[in-house]
């Protein structure tokens, strides 16, 4: 009788990024397995967060640039840029005070308002593309997408004195700007996105640049008016969103640890497990399932009490499951025992999956005792297996391979003219499992002898 033992499936489970919006290093975390990335954010956004909003025009540029991936001791060189083009509206007619914000009338501050969009197409915004979300590369380069072309219109609106804020749909934002106590749409994507329902050169012009459709005022469903700081956060989320896609986790995850920290809502929460689930789960896509583990522990150690460990259990019980058959694969029965009877098994994996494991475990430890195909090996096999019944129960694969494993051990000795042995051996055996008819034939034909 041959036992065929079917090899166990390691889980692969890496594809849960769920945002709409550089490859890994090979080595990542190789010289030291708990060097992991950083769970924490960035000191100075504890300090950004807390700032009320409307923000102060230095805060606003501040956030944008930090949050655009600026390093802390760099932003100076890139405010003073902005500073510079700021301060270049102070010497044009169109800008200058008295004629825009301080104007007496509604459409002249209006026609203010939409001449800046305007203005910002000519002098900075050339290339549109839907991934270049920094601001620092919009003004540097022109090319910009809606959330960064949205930020910059922003600052330049608060710097003439205009009330702003954001506006965000499924796959889409833009800003709008408040005056007189009526609200503007502003589509800063095109440069005829000012109150852009009425102008029939955006209708042409605006879904063939972007791929978007615009969402007019009324419809409320597909729209939402968000303050500046959810606006400033659709950078971070976006940078997190481009990173995940090229599997750079390990950014991605300091970006979203931000986001969280900045609004400590549940969105940037939920974008915060999910990056820390992507990340877990290359772990485990790299074999590294213990240092996946690890990770996770750490982020339910940082993270725990807003809800982080029901959010990661599923990758958690994949990466034991995926360890479990890792060390059996390699042969270190034992080890994998001492895993399965872990409280961390008996906490993130289910009764019948720890279960099924098992008999894997026992399964290929008996396997690899008989593969010389001696006596002594199918003798040894059924020893394991014997033990396992004793541990887990009668199980099916567990009485299947024992009855194998006796009979070949029966049928070997028999070979090799042990018949006593074969006698001693097939009626000690054959009490664990009296129902076998397989046993029953192997004692039939030893006494007949």
């Amino acid at each position: 009788m041959k036992l065929r033992i079917s090899r166990f499936s390691i889980l692969f489970f890496l594809g849960i990024i769920t945002f709409l919006f550089s490859g890994l290093q090979p080595q990542l975390f190789a010289e030291n397995r708990r060097a992991f990335p950083s769970l924490e954010p960035h000191e100075y956004v504890f300090g950004l967060s807390s700032i009320p909003e409307p923000l102060p025009l230095e805060d606003f540029i501040d956030t944008a640039l930090l949050f655009s991936g600026i390093e802390y001791n760099s932003i100076y060189i890139e405010k003073s840029r902005i500073w510079n083009e700021l301060h270049r509206l102070d010497s044009m007619d169109a800008f200058k005070t008295g004629s825009a914000i301080d104007s007496d009338t509604i459409e002249k501050k209006r026609r203010v308002a939409e001449y800046l969009l305007e203005y910002l197409h000519e002098r900075h915004f050339r290339n549109y593309s839907e991934r270049q979300t920094r601001v620092d590369i919009a003004l540097e380069k022109g090319i910009y997408n809606c959330v960064s072309s949205a930020i910059i219109y922003m600052i330049f609106a608060k710097y003439l004195g205009f009330d702003v804020a954001g506006v965000r749909t499924r796959d889409h934002a833009f800003c709008l700007v408040k005056i007189d106590g009526k609200t503007f749409d502003v589509e800063t994507t095109s440069r005829f996105g000012f109150d852009p329902g009425k102008k029939k050169e955006f209708k042409d012009q605006f879904g063939k640049i972007t791929g978007y459709a615009y969402v007019p005022p009324g419809n409320y469903r597909k729209r939402e008016n968000i303050g500046e700081k959810a606006m400033l956060a659709l950078i971070l989320y976006n940078r997190n969103a481009f990173l995940s896609e090229k599997r750079q986790f390990d950014k991605a995850l300091k970006v979203a640890a931000d986001a969280y920290a900045y609004l400590h809502d549940e969105e940037s929460f939920d974008r915060l497990a999910t990056t820390v689930n992507n990340l877990a789960s290359l772990f485990g896509m790299r074999n590294q399932n213990s240092e996946g583990l690890d990770f996770l522990d750490a982020a339910m150690a940082k993270y725990g009490a807003v809800g982080m460990k029901s959010r990661v259990s599923v990758v958690y019980g994949k990466l034991l499951h995926n360890m479990i058959v890792q060390s059996v694969n390699l042969g270190k029965y034992k080890e994998a025992g001492r895993i399965l009877g872990s409280k961390r098994a008996k906490h993130y994996l289910a009764k019948n999956e720890r279960k099924n494991l098992s008999v894997y475990l026992y399964m290929s430890w008996a396997g690899s005792l008989a593969a010389n195909r001696t006596a002594e090996g199918y003798e040894m096999a059924s020893e394991v297996l014997e033990s396992a019944i004793e541990h887990i129960g009668r199980d099916n694969r567990l009485l299947a391979g024992y009855e194998a494993y006796v009979h070949n051990a029966f049928i070997t000795y028999v070979k090799n003219k042990k018949l006593d042995q074969a006698k001693r051996f097939i009626y000690e055996k054959s009490k664990l499992y009296p129902g076998s008819t397989l046993l029953k034939k192997d004692i039939s034909y030893i006494e007949r002898r």
